[in-house]
């Protein structure tokens, strides 16, 4: 290929990406949360810590200011909303939210979270937790055989 054909071709594909845009792969990705619980496994009563970490995205207005659901599958629910300031450009955001919650019985428990802007699902995602019987802790407790 010649010298001036290859850079007609060059100065092309330049200009095109300019008029374009990026290509598709190369924009942000919608963000995922992570989810995860300690302890993983634990015998009742058991208090847990959720944490749910939101990964990839920008640190734009969009995510800025968020609000955290928690469904911890027992009948359960908590909301944690942010108190913020306005936004302003370059704002870093918050990526990483944290909770306890306290099971008393013994069960297979689908904790999900939750990020919410404005009542609108951001991101959202899951984790199993196991939760298994645990020995009585004295006199009265009702998982005591010898309590009627």
């Amino acid at each position: 290929m010649n010298r001036k054909l290859f850079s007609t071709l060059l100065t092309l594909a330049f200009a095109s990406s300019l008029a374009f845009g990026p290509p598709a792969s190369a924009k942000s990705k919608k963000p995922s949360l992570g989810v995860r619980v300690s302890p993983r496994m634990a015998f009742s009563p058991v208090g847990v810590i959720a944490t749910a970490e939101l990964k990839g995205g920008e640190d734009s207005e969009e995510f800025y200011c968020l609000a955290i659901e928690w469904d911890w599958d027992d009948g359960s629910k908590s909301l944690q909303d942010s108190d913020c300031d306005p936004y302003q450009p370059g704002t870093k955001i918050d990526r990483r939210f944290s909770s306890e919650h306290y099971y008393s019985r013994a069960g297979n428990y689908n904790i999900r979270a939750a990020l919410k802007a404005s009542e609108k699902i951001v991101a959202a995602n899951s984790f199993r937790l196991t939760v298994r019987q645990g020995l009585p802790q004295g006199p009265g407790d009702p998982r005591d055989p010898g309590v009627q």
